[in-house]
């Protein structure tokens, strides 16, 4: 008899393509996903994956059943939504994910706010520029900044953020301050990399500096925020993280252009659990039309 777990750690290692990762995917470790592999092609008496230096990749039997165990995994994750999503008490915990742009600043009153309101619920917050998958329950509620959502979440746009080019005093001191974006070529630039977001202002920027303009990369906003404090280089900066710093100034003022929408957004069976809808109806009634 199929164990439905050994199941579940087949098509996320198909998935992954590599114990390593799906060991990260399903939070326990190596031995115990290779364990597991090991029993469901023991019970089922045949081989399902080649064990290359590459990864794990499907024989002809394991393509055959990952047809089969996809649509029964996808069937179990949509009948656990549905059960969390009777849920109706205000208890228990609610996994948050988000990136550090939010967290800064904008965030931790409205978490405050809401504890206050809501004793009994603790948050699980985790920063990570990554989409975590709502429907396979890696998160229940993300907080994101882009523009069109994903169809199969529900939530609402709660906040507008303002971005601008920020350099130091020090780097304007030794660099001089340009006139206009055409002179961004002849100056230091710092900039995300290419795990962060696509978000406008990053558009904005590289239309006006070329490639070998960019001394420093980074998958984090805070990390960026503090090359430029350093005196490093010029960046672009959510603007209720540039302004606030008395040593950093706007080089261009934002503008239209230069915004990101912030979603908050659940799975659609999620959104009708008590503790989740709590949540988001909170930062829904806390929204501002924009956070600069």
């Amino acid at each position: 008899m199929i164990n439905w777990d050994d199941l579940h750690y087949f098509v996320v290692v198909s998935r992954a393509g590599n114990l390593s990762r799906a060991a990260r995917l399903l939070d326990v470790n190596h031995s115990t996903v290779f364990r597991r592999i090991a029993g469901l092609e023991s019970a089922l008496g045949m081989r399902l994956f080649d064990r290359k230096s590459e990864g794990y990749e499907l024989t002809e039997a394991g393509k055959m059943i990952m047809e089969v165990a996809s649509q029964v995994d996808a069937d179990i994750s949509a009948l656990d939504l549905r059960l969390q999503g009777r849920e109706t008490k205000l208890q228990g915990s609610i996994r948050i994910t988000t990136s550090d742009i939010v967290i800064a600043n904008f965030l931790p009153p409205r978490l405050l706010s809401f504890r206050q309101k809501y004793p009994g619920i603790e948050i699980d917050l985790t920063s990570d520029n990554t989409v975590s998958n709502l429907a396979k329950r890696e998160a229940d509620v993300a907080l994101r900044l882009c523009r069109n959502p994903p169809q199969e979440l529900i939530g609402e746009k709660i906040a507008v953020f303002g971005w601008a080019l920020y350099a130091s005093d020090s780097y304007l001191a030794a660099h001089g301050r340009p006139e206009s974006p055409e002179e961004l070529t002849k100056h230091f630039i710092v900039s995300g990399d290419e795990s962060m977001p696509q978000f406008t202002a990053a558009s904005w920027l590289r239309s006006y500096t070329p490639e070998e303009a960019v001394v420093l990369r980074s998958n984090s906003i805070m990390n960026l925020y503090n090359a430029i404090k350093a005196g490093i280089g010029m960046g672009m900066l959510p603007c209720h993280i540039g302004d606030p710093e008395p040593t950093l100034a706007a080089v261009f003022p934002p503008g239209a252009a230069l915004t990101s929408d912030l979603w908050v957004l659940a799975h659609r069976d999620l959104r009708k659990t008590a503790a989740i809808s709590a949540f988001m109806e909170h930062m829904i009634n806390t929204a501002v039309e924009a956070f600069v």
